[in-house]
């Protein structure tokens, strides 16, 4: 993989986002390369936002972050979240932000979270053959995520 370093989505990168929009199937977002992501930690390389009065959706991707395996992840985590919007799987108001005074943990075990885990674990094991580990997750999320996994594959 590529590093990622410019303001115009790769050709990498536009294949794995249809890839994945195809697997899901769900339209394309609109792909915005940003410097800076809203309102998140150094670490995220990849954010969903959505505009409930156009329904649009875009996919912002930090223009520093490399194309390797943990972006693959998280495109996929982040469009799952786009098929969940579509298909009212949550309601949205009740998702809360990392960073908005609830732990990492609680966040993490919101079930909109989990369920965006669980798909971008199996995506990753079907199209790429890599097994994530969650290395920074306690163990409970863990287990929540592998369950909603194994819901999701049958």
């Amino acid at each position: 993989m590529t590093m990622y370093n410019k303001l115009e989505p790769s050709e990498e990168l536009l294949q794995i986002v249809a890839e994945c929009c195809n697997c899901l199937q769900i339209p394309l977002p609109k792909l915005k390369p940003v410097r800076k992501l809203p309102s998140a930690s150094k670490t995220v390389r990849t954010m969903l936002e959505y505009s409930p009065t156009t329904g649009a959706f875009t996919v912002l991707l930090r223009i520093d972050a490399k194309m390797d395996y943990d972006t693959v992840f998280a495109i996929a985590h982040e469009l799952r979240h786009e098929y969940q919007i579509i298909h009212k799987m949550f309601n949205i108001s009740d998702h809360r932000e990392s960073g908005t005074g609830n732990t990492i943990h609680d966040y993490n075990m919101q079930p909109e979270e989990i369920d965006a885990h669980a798909f971008a674990y199996n995506y990753m094991l079907d199209y790429y053959g890599i097994r994530m580990l969650f290395l920074p997750l306690s163990a409970d999320v863990k287990k929540a995520i592998m369950q909603r996994a194994e819901e999701i594959r049958k």
